[in-house]
Formats: C-alpha cells, sequence, structure tokens
C-alpha cells in the first residue's frame, strides 16, 4: 500500500512539472513570437563623449528659451523618467516633481510620457499623437525640416538628420509654448505664429547662448569636430540624443532573464504571462521589442484637466492628421518600468495598474456621473463608441486575472 501511495505521489510530481515545462516553453514562444527580444538587439550604439555634454544640456536650463526650465524638469530619476504628476507643469512652475502641481506653473494639458528605450532601434513614434514619425525614409513632423547631411570639418562625423526621428523629437520642446516658451507679451507678439520661421528663430537665439559661453562651446565644438561659428542648434539635440541612448536604454528584466537566461519566474508571473500574450490579447498592441506597436487607438481614459483642445476635450492623434478616425486615438505606450511611471493614460487620470487594465474592456466599472460635467459626459459617450473596435477584441477578466497582470507587468521593470 504504500509503494502504490509513493508512486502515486511520484506521479503527481512528475505531471506539475510536465505541465510547469509546457506553460514555461508556451509563455517563452509567445513572447520570442511577438518581437520580445535581448537588450543588446534593441538599444543603440552612443558616442560617450557627446552623450556626458548632452547630459550637461538636459539639464541646463539656460536652453528655455525665456523659462527656468530643462528636459530634467519633467524627466526626472526620482520617477523612473516621468514627473509623477497627471498633466507636467511646465513654465512659470516651481519645485520638483509632483510638488510642482502646488506652484503657479502653466499646465502642459499630457501626461510626461518616461524616456526608457526612446533612443532603441525601431523607436520611431514620438508623442502621445505621433507628431513625430518616420516613415520608410522620411520623418513626419509640424517642423518638416532636417533635409541635409550634417559632416565634421575633419571629415569623421557624418548624420543624414531625416533618418533619425529621435533628434526631430528633442527639437519640439524647446519651442513648445507652456513647455520651455512662456507665452509672454514677446512670444505672443513676434514668435507666436502659423510661420515655422518661428520655431528657428529660437534655435538660433539658444544656440548663440551656447557659443557665447566658453566651456559649452569649446565642449560642442571639439566633441563634433567643428568650429564654433558653425556649431548650430543640431548638435545640441543631437548630444542630447546620445545622452538619452546611454541614460535610458533598455536593461535586463526577470522577464528577459526567464526567456533568455533560463530563470525562473513563480506561478504568478507565468500566470500573467499566459494571459498577457493569450487570453487578455494584450500584446495585440504591446508587442514589439518596446512592447507597442506603435499604433494609434481610442480608449476610453477618462480626461484630466482642460486637454490639448480645451474644455476638457482631448482629440489625440487627430490633432496631427485631421483625419476624422484618429480622434481620441493614442499611441500604445512601451511597458518596461511601467510600475514605476504612473499616473497613466494621455492625461494622466488613472494612478493604478489594475485600473488602467480594467478600462480596456470595462470602463463604466468607475463611472461616476456625479464627478462629470454635461460635457464630460458627451465626450465619454464619444469615447466609449470610437473605443469599440479595440474594446471588441479583449474578454472580460476577473479580478484574480487582472492581479495575474500587474504580477507580470512588474516583471517588466529595471530601473
Amino acid at each position: 500500500m504504500k509503494f502504490v501511495f509513493n508512486f502515486f505521489f511520484l506521479l503527481i510530481l512528475v505531471s506539475n512539472s510536465y505541465s510547469d515545462n509546457i506553460y514555461t516553453k508556451t509563455l517563452k514562444d509567445a513572447a520570442i513570437r511577438n518581437g520580445f527580444d535581448k537588450p543588446e538587439n534593441i538599444n543603440n550604439s552612443f558616442d560617450n563623449k557627446k552623450a556626458e555634454l548632452g547630459e550637461i544640456f538636459f539639464k541646463e536650463k539656460m536652453l528655455s528659451f525665456n523659462s527656468k526650465n530643462s528636459c530634467s524638469t519633467c524627466h526626472l530619476d526620482k520617477f523612473s523618467s516621468a514627473d509623477g504628476l497627471p498633466n507636467a507643469v511646465g513654465t512659470r512652475g516651481d519645485r520638483e516633481g509632483n510638488l510642482r502641481i502646488f506652484s503657479e506653473g502653466d499646465i502642459v494639458p499630457r501626461n510626461t510620457l518616461p524616456l526608457w528605450g526612446r533612443g532603441g532601434k525601431d523607436f520611431n513614434v514620438f508623442f502621445w499623437d505621433g507628431k513625430v514619425e518616420k516613415k520608410g525614409n522620411e520623418i513626419i513632423s509640424q517642423l518638416g525640416l532636417f533635409k541635409k547631411n550634417y559632416v565634421s570639418s575633419d571629415g569623421t562625423y557624418k548624420i543624414s538628420v531625416k533618418d533619425d526621428a529621435l533628434i526631430t523629437a528633442i527639437h519640439l520642446p524647446f519651442v513648445e509654448i507652456r513647455e520651455l516658451v512662456t507665452d509672454d507679451e514677446e512670444v505672443e507678439k513676434h514668435l507666436k505664429t502659423e510661420k515655422i520661421d518661428a520655431a528657428f528663430n529660437i534655435y538660433s537665439q539658444i544656440i548663440n547662448r551656447v557659443k557665447e559661453h566658453p566651456e559649452y562651446s569649446k565642449k560642442l565644438s571639439e566633441a563634433y569636430s567643428l568650429t564654433v561659428e558653425n556649431l548650430e542648434f543640431f548638435h545640441i539635440a543631437d548630444s542630447i540624443s546620445h545622452f538619452i541612448k546611454k541614460k535610458f536604454a533598455i536593461k535586463n528584466t526577470k522577464f528577459s532573464d526567464f526567456v533568455f537566461n533560463n530563470k525562473d519566474l513563480n506561478k504568478e508571473e507565468i500566470k500573467g504571462g499566459l494571459l498577457f500574450y493569450g487570453k487578455g490579447k494584450c500584446s495585440t498592441c504591446h508587442s514589439g521589442k518596446h512592447f507597442s506597436d506603435f499604433s494609434f487607438y481610442s480608449i476610453p481614459f477618462p480626461q484630466l484637466g482642460f486637454g490639448k483642445n480645451g474644455f476638457g476635450i482631448d482629440y489625440g492623434k487627430y490633432n496631427t492628421t485631421f483625419d476624422v478616425n484618429d480622434i481620441y486615438k493614442f499611441r500604445t505606450p512601451p511597458l518596461y518600468n511601467v510600475e514605476k511611471t504612473a499616473p497613466y493614460s494621455h492625461s494622466g487620470s488613472i494612478y493604478k495598474l489594475d485600473e488602467t487594465i480594467v478600462y480596456h474592456f470595462d470602463p463604466l466599472r468607475y463611472f461616476k456621473s456625479e464627478n462629470f460635467s454635461e460635457i464630460d459626459r458627451v465626450e465619454f459617450y464619444k469615447k466609449i463608441v470610437s473605443s469599440k473596435k479595440s474594446m471588441n477584441q479583449i474578454p472580460y477578466l476577473d479580478n484574480d486575472e487582472v492581479k495575474s497582470l500587474v504580477v507580470f507587468l512588474k516583471t517588466l521593470t529595471f530601473d
């Protein structure tokens, strides 16, 4: 009898082990099939000297046209390269991170995007509305700039700017009103126009400040083997791009160790991963090297703040394309370090990962009519209608399944 019991117990152990192996293999295969890759195959190379200079410019407030901000004002290590706020606080603000909400600064009506992987390979769509996007050999942006190659005086450095969407993206905050440009009388009178020359006027004034700075001009001219006279704002932006490639490169995570280095995940993490690539259909959009297909979808998140279009409205990608099919659509956000980059959605209206997931298939669960004005309700209805195609793909997930998905997402953390 004892022999029979032990043999039966052994069968159970073998069966469990076999099942675990199936789940493990299934999850690994699903991840690779959906484009998951090793960090060394995601990150781009960078020039360390230019990256060090880029870090200086990333933090230098002198580069903001008429305010006291810098890139690092809204991209802080403390908040995993974001700022911890629903909507960023730009010009006229003070303090740091989420404390800026207590200042009388100007609100930038969207959530600050983290920078992880922004310098990586195949990362070609930037900002919530995709206002900078590389398509084929062209970069689409509101500036429509960069038609030439930059070559150093000794011929050792050459780059075709039109091939690098990141450099174009770095240009935009420096001419964005409320972000790094204060909307004062001078800006209102001379620079707030529909002409693109206004942006280049700002770039010209910023690079002139750097040329007049003995230390910065020397370092920048040496880094690019150019005379000070030949320096352009592009060289500032390019150095910042090297810093981003270095500082915000993707690193090994618990999940990458599981897929490529045969490290273990616990049962809850495996369950969440299988839901992510299976029933939950998360990987339909959150795919590829960066857990984003870089496409645009409408999810009926509540709008927090006055919105890009004012009156609590943000039309998303429509503001870029003016295509009615793009109303309320926003780019699929990448997921590395997602547990540390709350709040979520384009307007930062959700603070918890589990609630963010629920909004993808059951947005009415958190609907409280008393928190909505009449116009808010109407906009919410429209968002639900426009989200129909996106939400119909996702089945009902119970609370335990949502919890498992959150546990899995935490395996994508590294900073």
